[in-house]
């Protein structure tokens, strides 16, 4: 499967490099204001599928967030200022 990246998937891709990892409210209200929960949600696991992000919990299970993949990151790494290494 293909999976053909938006303008708002290239900054939700940026936005996790940079803060290295977030909540679904966090990019919910940041990326998808105006729009429902579940409407983040099911993008995020678009991205999930398609391996740019990844989905992890806490050892307890109550608190949920998202990463960037090392194939999330080789498909912003051009849009990235000079990095000091290489990396993310």
């Amino acid at each position: 499967m293909r999976v053909v990246l938006t303008g708002r998937d290239f900054q939700i891709l940026l936005f996790l490099w940079r803060w290295k990892v977030a909540t679904t409210a966090t990019l919910s209200a940041r990326f998808f204001a105006g729009r429902s929960l579940a409407t983040a949600y099911t993008r995020l696991w678009f991205l999930k599928k398609g391996g740019f992000i990844h989905f992890q919990s806490d050892s307890g299970g109550s608190i949920f967030t998202w990463t960037l993949t090392k194939f999330g990151f080789s498909q912003i790494e051009t849009k990235l200022p000079e990095l000091k290494e290489a990396g993310f």
